[in-house]
């Protein structure tokens, strides 16, 4: 296939991914792409009730695991009940579809839709031994507006008018597998339809007496793509309609768009406006848009516009596509953004319309749902159910409402006031808090960082630093950046020469610069000053003036003074207007550096201003003209960073930047047997660690601490070791932040790509190439291997130069986020066939792999093979005197057992065999006092169970831990 080609078919995939009047408006037609104000039609409203049964009985946590897989309901319905009928979907919503009917027989086709919808749910459910798949549906005619709203690079269709939002109202009403009419629709219908009366007095449709009306097409997308000239001009139109993650399937993947669905781990906005007429359709477009405006400021995806009571709903994510160490952030400072945005449109508008929004996060099933004709990106998943109810809690209230979850990822930047906690998902309490602002830039007074603690492979930077403070008190004053990528310890060695600073008698300021207050002009610097008055910030108020004018009057001149004033009362969006030819800009220089040298005559001054690459431009600007300074006076300016394009002038200025870097193999161990005041790491422990944060200091105390509260790693007698040294101990470990990082460049990685990556990571950390193939053979030659290739050339995956040809992770973290991106019932299926693979491939080696297909079987499920396997791995392992894994594997078996049913338990004998395997090797590796202990366990329980040689055996151990606990007497009679 050519490029043009190619090209051709990319439209015509985007094209499938609208509803068919939008692709014939936007393509063939001149009129506007908005559309008709109102028109004639039946909206349905489908709602899988399952899935939200399923959510209810579920922490928020927790990932969704529906009994049938999304993708399949969608596919069977559009299949089965809405294309034969020529229903078009809008929306492919969180847990449902919206569905619009146009032209002849509509209200007709939408009820013999629904009722084919209700049968195929059943068909869907005998077919595949699964519970019923429970719908409930809503059905109005009326009057439809279908609006596009946005702009040239992102646009949405909006399902909404009267007959959407009433659909979507009656189905919110009816019961598991009802169908609620409206009663224009019931008045329409006359003689037609059969219709009963529920408990609630609402119309729920029984059957219909209609001519076959059904409309078989071939084609759904009503264009013949050869008549279109411009084939780039017509993608680029489209494209603004289709989101990032389906657009790169169907460009990249056109034959394969339906790739497995992922668990993603999202921040989602819930933003409702309401309030708004029947007539107010023009305003209501309008307030679409700068509610998709406001989102995109931050970067928010947003997946549609819906019909909610007297208005619309639109829910965004943070952290689907590219995730980031501020989603959360983003998330509400879009939230408090898309509230001010509305009401301002509002007012010029002479509306009044009622803005609410919720944010919350967790993990959501998000993926490519549909069939051949029509596709969308939808999501399931608790998060949303949660949000739904947060957002009823938020009634009323001017500013966004967050849950507890978020409150906890923005730490101390914004001001909350804590609310009433709510009841979520049935019995959860869910605690909530009201977003009021913006701490801004804050800066205090240093205090001594007593807590500091020494960190691996620094000493000599450290050194360095505190020879400049040592400088700097002696009157040569200087300015030094700490340069280093997230988590390299920049902040970790501010501490020792903060403390340096205060104990010569030194005063000292520090300014922080947060993702959001990068918008606001000055945010650090106004903390700064307001700081130096003992006023509150983050921006002056009418109030403070006189007392913030009384101490700068002490530093500088009135009109410096009076020029400070005027510039800090000014709103953001005049001081970001200001340039260096602005008289106000020069006086503001003038100005703060008199007031910073007046500050370092009365005393020696240490200012620290940290994450400088989040300063707005003023900020910077400022911090370039102060670095002009003369060099002969008691002060240290320290700014640290990452190392950003924007901060390249600033950094030129410096009289010495330390640029930090990741730690070496041997300074992580350093720094992890200090972490865990012991004498040495366990070598083993030590790679696993450094390969899994490639020697980052932030993500390896985060990882530590991780593993540490979990109980996975600890001090065993001054070395540091993992708790259970079994080959899967830490196989789905990863602290959100590295999750992120490593999801962000997996991101970047195309579908097919990550399908292989998805197999991958079931296999394990070492990829045997025979078993990788076999997972799909079919598909092997055509898409896979060539995935594989790309992999290898872009270095994700690396070659195993040891024995039979096989591939590992060159990042571990990667791995590890693949394996959690797979939906719980495609990971046990492919747990299941890779398991089958091994026993089939490896036959002749079982003992050898007993632990992994283990390993496997258990996360398949298959909890009696996996107990199985775990047996014969323990009693391979006990042969080959491997006592510590020994152990593990026993206690693993244990566990297990636990959980199977009774005509699956092991026999009592196969209980005291392993039993005696586990007592030996304790005894002989892990001393008197845990032996002891078991001996009397086996004592109590399988004495009369055991053999003359087995007991032999415990005797002969039990004595060696009486004696080598120094009870002689007792050792000689056992």
């Amino acid at each position: 296939m050519n490029d043009n080609d190619s090209r051709l078919s990319y439209l015509q995939l985007l094209a499938k991914a609208l509803p068919v009047e939008v692709v014939n408006r936007v393509l063939l037609r001149a009129d506007s792409v908005d559309g008709p104000a109102l028109e004639e039609g039946t909206a349905l409203q489908i709602s899988l009730r399952h899935l939200r049964a399923e959510a209810s009985t579920r922490a928020p946590s927790e990932t969704p695991t529906p009994s049938l897989p999304v993708s399949e309901i969608y596919l069977q319905l559009l299949d089965q009940a809405i294309e034969p009928y020529r229903g078009e979907v809008i929306v492919f919503g969180t847990a449902g579809l919206s569905v619009v009917f146009r032209g002849v027989d509509h209200l007709q086709r939408a009820c013999l839709c629904a009722l084919e919808a209700l049968r195929t749910a059943h068909a869907m459910a005998a077919r595949d031994h699964q519970p019923r798949v429970e719908l409930a549906l809503g059905i109005a005619t009326g009057q439809l507006w279908l609006p596009v709203v946005g702009d040239d690079t992102q646009r949405v269709i909006a399902f909404g008018g009267p007959a959407a939002r009433e659909a979507t109202g009656l189905q919110g009403r009816a019961a598991v597998n009802e169908i609620v009419l409206s009663p224009a629709s019931v008045a329409a219908l006359a003689q037609m339809a059969v219709s009963k009366r529920n408990e609630q007095g609402l119309d729920v449709l029984v059957s219909i007496d209609a001519p076959d009306v059904t409309v078989h097409f071939d084609d759904p997308i009503a264009f013949d793509v050869n008549q279109i000239v411009d084939v780039e001009a017509a993608i680029a139109k489209l494209e603004a309609f289709v989101i990032p993650p389906l657009s790169q399937r169907l460009r990249y993947v056109p034959n394969d768009w339906r790739t497995d669905a992922e668990v993603r781990h999202v921040v989602v906005v819930l933003t409702e406006f309401r309030d708004l007429t029947h007539g107010d359709l023009l305003e209501a477009s309008s307030i679409a848009t700068c509610v998709l405006h406001s989102h995109r400021e931050f970067g928010g995806l947003i997946l549609g516009v819906e019909a909610a009571g007297a208005g619309q709903r639109t829910l965004t994510l943070y952290g689907l596509h590219a995730p980031t160490e501020n989603d959360a952030e983003r998330a509400v400072m879009a939230a408090r953004g898309v509230i001010a945005a509305v009401e301002e449109l509002a007012r010029s508008l002479n509306l009044a319309v009622q803005t609410r929004t919720a944010v919350h996060s967790g993990e959501v099933i998000f993926g490519a749902f549909g069939n051949a004709n029509r596709f969308g990106i939808s999501l399931t998943g608790g998060p949303l159910e949660v949000a739904d109810r947060i957002l009823d809690a938020a009634q009323g209230s001017s500013q966004p409402v967050i849950s507890g979850r978020i409150a906890a990822l923005l730490r101390s930047n914004f001001q909350l006031r804590p609310l009433e906690e709510v009841v979520a998902d049935g019995e959860k309490v869910l605690s909530l808090h009201l977003l009021e602002g913006i701490r801004g830039g804050s800066a205090r007074y240093m205090q001594r960082r007593s807590d500091s603690r020494e960190i691996a492979g620094r000493s000599t930077m450290l050194r360095e630093l505190q020879a400049r403070v040592a400088d700097a008190m002696d009157g040569q004053g200087g300015i030094v950046g700490l340069c280093g990528d997230a988590g390299t310890g920049k902040t970790f060695l501010l501490a020792p020469i903060i403390d340096q600073w205060i104990d010569a008698g030194g005063h000292g300021v520090i300014g922080h610069c947060h993702y959001s207050t990068r918008s606001i002009p000055m945010a650090p610097v106004t903390s700064m000053l307001l700081n130096l008055a003992g006023l509150p910030g983050p921006r002056l108020s009418p109030d403070n003036v006189p007392r913030l004018r009384d101490v700068l009057l002490e530093y500088c001149s009135p009109e410096d003074a009076e020029a400070l004033v005027s510039v800090l009362m000014g709103s953001p969006a005049e001081l970001a207007q200001l340039n260096e030819l602005d008289d106000r800009w020069q006086s503001l220089l003038v100005a703060m550096e008199r007031i910073v040298a007046a500050r370092i005559a009365e005393r020696p001054i240490l200012y620290v201003i940290e994450d400088l690459q989040f300063a707005d431009s003023l900020t910077l600007r400022i911090a370039q003209r102060l670095a002009s300074m003369a060099r002969d006076r008691k002060f240290l300016f320290v700014g640290t960073y990452r190392p950003e394009d924007q901060l390249q002038g600033l950094r030129e200025l410096f009289d010495k930047e330390f640029f930090l870097v990741d730690l070496g193999l041997r300074e992580l161990r350093d720094a992890v047997a200090s972490y865990f005041s012991a004498r040495e790491v366990d070598e083993r422990l030590s790679i696993l660690l450094w390969e899994r944060t490639r020697g980052n200091p932030a993500q390896l105390v985060e990882l530590l601490g991780y593993l540490r509260d979990r109980g996975l790693v600890i001090n065993r007698a001054g070395q540091v070791t993992a708790a259970n040294r079994s080959e899967h101990a830490f196989a789905e470990l990863a602290p959100p932040s590295m999750a992120q990082q490593a999801l962000a460049r997996l991101d970047q990685v195309v579908p097919v790509d990550r399908r292989v990556l998805h197999m991958a990571a079931i296999i394990g950390s070492v990829v045997p190439s025979d078993i990788l193939r076999a997972i799909d053979p079919e598909a092997w030659n055509t898409n896979l291997y060539p995935a594989l290739i790309r992999l290898l050339d872009a270095q994700i995956l690396v070659p195993e130069l040891s024995g039979k040809l096989s591939y590992r992770f060159r990042d571990d973290n990667t791995r590890l986020v693949a394996y959690a991106t797979i939906p719980p019932a495609r990971r046990r299926e492919l747990h299941s066939m890779v398991a089958d693979l091994i026993e089939r491939l490896r036959a002749g080696d079982h003992d050898h792999f007993a632990s992994t297909l283990a390993y496997h079987r258990e996360k398949a499920g298959q909890l009696h093979m996996a107990s199985r396997w775990y047996e014969r791995a323990a009693r391979a392992a006990a042969s080959a005197t491997m006592d510590v894994e020994t152990v593990e594997l026993v206690k693993t078996w244990e566990a297990l057992v636990e959980k199977l049913s009774v005509d699956e338990q092991p026999t009592s004998r196969t209980f005291a065999e392993l039993s005696v395997i586990r007592f030996v090797a304790t005894a002989r590796h892990f001393g008197a006092q845990d032996a002891l202990e078991q001996a009397r366990t086996i004592a109590a329980r399988f004495r009369k169970l055991m053999n003359p040689n087995e007991k032999a055996v415990c005797d002969l151990w039990h004595g060696a831990a009486l004696l080598a606990s120094g009870q002689k007497q007792s050792a000689k009679a056992s």
